[in-house]
């Protein structure tokens, strides 16, 4: 996580935001006692690297695949994670990125890290040690220069640790005692006040010079030397501890990032850097402390006076009022007790006490305004169960709403601008824009409930009419079902789309929303004729059946068909077929559109079920077929009785015949037997009673009267499976039925055909033989 804040661009310039960033930190917030320290050096030294590794910090470090370049630009500060200490990374000297003006910043950043720090390293090679530029020899006697001049009434001394990197031969002593004569020689150079002419060095500086071996080729040697100097930064019981109370600063820790600013400045201006004197560090400092005094007094006792009362009700009337009295009060606090010291001090804290406590306020004020968020949008609410039905969609919708809102948004302003003072700065538009946020966001969730209940009554409507008519069409499943389907949808449309229009226009929907609507519509319309179409569909067998019946068993006329020798059998058992073939194909798909093309969601009937429904019906259609031509046949076959027998029936009965026409009550009772048996003939009984009676009175003739009476045995049945026909498929028109010119000839070859081809299909085959002038019936199992 990057906590290092740049206190200095690239170009010079201070970072304005220093002081708010820092308040981030916990050591500025709890204004705890710190210690600074920084280091100067030659760029691409490992001064970033060393900061790591001693204080835990993240200060981005060289990388040496991209080449040795610039990394740390300008002036850095962290804190550390391990110890109340604040850490700044100087850029490196002798930079080729600057050019010629590296010495110029240079020598601002060394002067401006010298007069924050405590410590001060100088970090340097070994191999640079001798060297006049590389040692950085330049650099210190500006430092030393400067430091008689800006501290020749100051107390403390500054700590100056040379820390030589990369040592390897040459002993640490004889590089201590050439640095130390270096360092002698450059203050015996330099040009000093005349009071500090005869001053030595250790009168400002304590002067130690230690070492580090190499990072990269002895880093286990390179970590020991890290955690040797560990201590000396952390660790105040050890006797070499570096922070000792002779090189304090004394800046608090809140006026830390404006004391560094003021210090910046100057350097900039090239004045006489003069830096801020003891007595406005004293202002500083008191008007620091007054500033904390009158903040704790208004957190403690004047803002409880809001707290309380705001706790207690919806919002305070007089919100802006309490708090600039409550402002006022503290500010006369701090005035009265800062008077005698610096106009210039005190006037810069009573601004940042003025702006702590406008925050605290805030706070109070961001409450104000929830609570105001919360009265409106209430009275939003109400207003809204008030005008908006519950039941039925609202026809003037729009324009109630837009009424409803300008009112309440006029009535939060009002509330709003109340709640402020003039000198606070507040703004309510940021609450403003969530009480519209919730006013639309409520009236577009009435907007969409009232055009789902509009949508809900349509439908409604709509499934009524349908099922005033739409189940019978689809009961009778007449050839044109879906055309009147269709005009019977297309007038309820005509009924409905001007109601839903006129709503919708109500609502304010735009040309889109009104396809989505009009869309979901036709959706569940749709979903209602196939549910329905569905239903009809599982009695879809039934319906063939009685298709089928209806066109077979029965003539135009309605009654049961007598199945007479002249009847073509074949020709009405195919167009009765076809019609029932028509029944399965109008319940197979959806058409609510003229010659639509099957979609796969448009099937009711998949093709493996219709072709299931095919050879259930085709079985009873087979029974009904060959029970129909039976009937025909044993029409033809009937019982002949021979004229001889009429000839001495007549004979002996003349006499009978005489007396009975003599008595009334036998000639009514046998008209009464006459009309009987008439009807019986009618209804075709006699062909059941000859079935029975016929080989009984054929038998006795035979046996009573020695006459030989047989009944005729070449007798064809007409298979149903050879007769051709075109059975409709899933999604083709049914063809109709072609005219028929078959003859009686014709079914005879048609029948004979049939019979020939049955021979070679035990499974399929009903033959009629004669043996010993029996008559016999044989069938399959699976019939």
């Amino acid at each position: 996580m990057q906590t290092q804040l740049q206190m200095v661009d690239y170009d010079g310039n201070f970072n304005p935001n220093l002081s708010e960033e820092l308040e981030k930190w916990e050591l500025v917030r709890k204004r705890k006692d710190y210690h600074i320290v920084s280091v100067v050096g030659c760029q691409s030294s490992g001064k970033s690297t060393l900061f790591n590794l001693l204080f835990q910090t993240n200060f981005p470090v060289m990388d040496s695949d991209q080449g040795r370049t610039q990394t740390t630009k300008g002036i850095w500060v962290d804190k550390s994670t391990n110890g109340e200490i604040l850490v700044i990374d100087v850029e490196g000297t002798d930079s080729s990125e600057r050019g010629e003006e590296h010495e110029q910043f240079a020598r601002k950043s060394a002067l401006f890290s010298f007069a924050l720090s405590e410590v001060l390293i100088i970090n340097m090679w070994m191999q640079d040690i001798g060297r006049y530029s590389a040692a950085n020899k330049s650099l210190l006697k500006t430092v030393f220069e400067v430091h008689l001049e800006l501290f020749c009434s100051e107390t403390s001394k500054t700590f100056l640790l040379f820390i030589i990197r990369d040592h390897t031969l040459t002993p640490l002593n004889v590089l201590q005692e050439q640095i130390m004569k270096d360092v002698h020689e450059i203050w015996v150079q330099i040009a000093k006040p005349e009071e500090f002419s005869k001053s030595k060095i250790e009168d400002f500086f304590s002067i130690e010079i230690t070492s580090l071996p190499h990072k990269i080729h002895e880093p286990e040697k390179f970590n020991e030397g890290i955690e040797l100097l560990k201590p000396r930064f952390f660790n105040p019981q050890t006797d070499n501890y570096l922070f000792q109370k002779q090189f304090f600063k004394g800046i608090p820790i809140d006026g830390f990032s404006k004391f560094s600013e003021s210090i910046w400045k100057v350097i900039l201006e090239n004045k006489n850097l003069d830096i801020p004197t003891q007595k406005q560090m004293l202002s500083l400092f008191r008007c620091t402390e007054i500033s904390g005094e009158a903040f704790s007094k208004f957190k403690e006792q004047e803002l409880i006076q809001i707290i309380e009362p705001l706790e207690k009700v919806n919002y305070l009337k007089d919100f802006g009022n309490r708090c600039e009295k409550l402002l006022l009060n503290s500010l006369e606090f701090f005035d009265e007790s800062t008077k005698r010291y610096q106009k210039e001090v005190s006037e810069k804290t009573r601004e940042e006490l003025r702006v702590k406590i406008i925050e605290e306020l805030f706070k109070q004020f961001s409450i104000q305004m929830v609570k105001i968020q919360e009265h409106i949008c209430s009275e939003f609410n109400k207003e809204i169960e008030k005008v908006v039905p519950k039941d039925r969609p609202l026809k003037q919708f729009s324009r109630l709403m837009n009424d409803i809102k300008i009112k309440t948004t006029s009535e939060f302003e009002s509330l709003g601008k109340s709640s402020v003072f003039q000198t606070s700065g507040w703004e309510i538009i940021q609450f403003s824009e969530k009480v519209i946020n919730v006013i639309v966001s409520r009236i577009n969730k009435e907007k969409e409930r009232g055009v789902k209940l509009l949508l809900k009554k349509a439908l409604d409507s709509l499934e009524t009419e349908i099922k005033k008519d739409i189940p019978f069409l689809l009961d009778q499943a007449f050839e044109n079902m879906w055309q009147k389907i269709r005009e019977k949808i297309d007038q309820i449309r005509n009924l409905l789309n001007p109601k839903m229009e006129e709503y919708l226009q109500g609502f304010g929907l735009l040309q889109e929303e009104k396809k989505v609507f009009y869309k979901q519509f036709e959706d569940k319309l749709v979903s209602i004729i196939s549910k329905m179409v569905s239903e009809a569909s599982n009695f879809v067998l039934l319906k063939m059946k009685k298709r089928f019946d209806e066109r077979f068993r029965y003539d135009e006329k309605g009654l049961p068909r007598v199945w007479r020798p002249e009847h073509p059998i074949s020709e009405i058992f195919q167009r009765a077929k076809r019609q029932a073939h028509i029944v399965l194909d109008l319940f197979s798909y959806i058409r609510l559109t003229e010659n639509p093309t099957p979609k796969p969601e448009d099937m009711i009937i998949q093709e493996k079920e219709q072709n299931n429904i095919r050879t259930n019906f085709e079985k009873d259609a087979e029974r009904a077929f060959i029970e129909a031509q039976y009937m025909q046949n044993s029409n033809v076959t009937n019982f002949k009785i021979p004229p001889i027998f009429w000839i001495i029936f007549f004979a002996l009965s003349y006499n009978k015949i005489i007396s009975i026409m003599k008595n009334p009550l036998l000639v009514m009772f046998l008209t009464f037997i006459g009309a009987f048996g008439y009807l019986g003939y009618r209804l075709n009984l006699h062909n059941i009673l000859s079935r029975f009676l016929g080989p009984t009175i054929i038998h006795t003739l035979n046996d009573f009267f020695g006459i030989s009476v047989k009944e005729p045995v070449n007798i064809k049945l007409v298979d149903p499976f050879a007769i051709s026909e075109e059975t409709p498929k899933p999604f083709e028109e049914t063809p109709k039925p072609p005219n028929s010119n078959s003859n009686e000839n014709s079914n005879e070859n048609s029948n004979e055909n049939s019979n020939e081809n049955d021979n070679d299909n035990d499974n399929d085959n009903l033959q009629i033989e004669k043996e010993d002038d029996n008559i016999q019936l044989e069938k399959n199992d699976d019939w």
